[in-house]
């Protein structure tokens, strides 16, 4: 990968963490207030629980 393919792909990588993280803040809030999670919110909710147990696990 070229130097700039590098710095673009930690870029990407960053902004989609940073998107994960704001996002899980948002529904871990909501939650706490007694508020039910729509299918949607359910589904982002599990998906992060998987990657962070792949990534536990070494897979990722």
């Amino acid at each position: 990968m070229t130097e700039t393919g590098s710095k673009i792909k930690k870029v990407f990588i960053g902004n989609f963490f940073f998107w994960i993280q704001n996002n899980t803040k948002r529904l871990l809030e909501k939650v706490q207030t007694d508020k039910e999670l729509n299918r949607d919110e359910l589904r982002f909710m599990k998906a992060i629980i998987t990657l962070s147990k792949m990534h536990e696990a070494g897979k990722l």
